[in-house]
């Protein structure tokens, strides 16, 4: 039996909380691959994030937990992305997002689509947990 979606977030948010930077594993929860130098991983698994979100400064986020989140990094330029659009995101692996995926811009109140830009990779984000 596969537990609840809110069962899950909040087991994941205990591990976050109680991990040290020294004991990361080689595969962090919720990515794929080794992280980086920064962290940063070649892809993120979508059930287990919710977004994307873009902010005010054009940043996409996928939100795991409370205390995780992942910025997609879109290497280049990657034109019109600003906070007030959608995305029409393409996975090629099924429920993973990953380096090379591509993402369209959608803008309100046109039929036009805009960009197609890829994904490079996410680098974790992650907030200090509520005491």
């Amino acid at each position: 039996m596969r537990p609840s979606r809110a069962v899950a977030e909040a087991m994941a948010a205990a591990a976050f909380v109680t991990v040290t930077a020294a004991s990361l594993p080689a595969q962090t929860p919720g990515s794929a691959r080794a992280p980086g130098s920064n962290g940063s991983v070649d892809c993120i698994d979508l059930s287990r994030v919710t977004g994307p979100e873009i902010t005010q400064q054009g940043t996409i986020l996928y939100r795991q937990n409370a205390v995780r989140s992942w910025r997609a990094v879109t290497g280049g330029r990657c034109p019109g992305l600003r906070w007030d659009v959608r995305l029409a995101v393409f996975p090629f692996q099924g429920q993973r997002l990953c380096r090379g995926d591509r993402f369209q811009i959608l803008y309100p109140q046109s039929s036009v689509p805009g960009a197609m830009c890829r994904f490079q990779g996410f680098v974790p984000v992650d907030r200090a947990p509520a005491r």
